[in-house]
């Protein structure tokens, strides 16, 4: 839902942070599970290290799309 295109042409200040703010929870969950498998469970699923492998791919795409996800945002007003 981050990542849909009519997203990255909003002009809403909130969505590219939102967007980069959901990935690196991903990430940060993907963590800890990977923290599960190797040292609790002692066995890898391949099903989740490919989900963990999508999750670390988004956050790169976020990451090196910052300038083209914020540059038609419109800045948010001073209260």
């Amino acid at each position: 839902v981050a990542c849909i295109p009519q997203l990255w042409r909003t002009t809403m200040w909130w969505v590219p942070w939102a967007r980069l703010v959901m990935s690196a929870v991903g990430i940060i969950f993907a963590l800890r599970l990977v923290y599960e498998e190797l040292f609790v469970i002692r066995s890898l699923c391949l099903w989740c290290t490919g989900a963990h492998v999508l999750s670390f791919a988004m956050f790169v795409i976020i990451v090196t799309g910052w300038e083209d996800a914020t540059r038609n945002v419109v800045p948010r007003r001073a209260s």
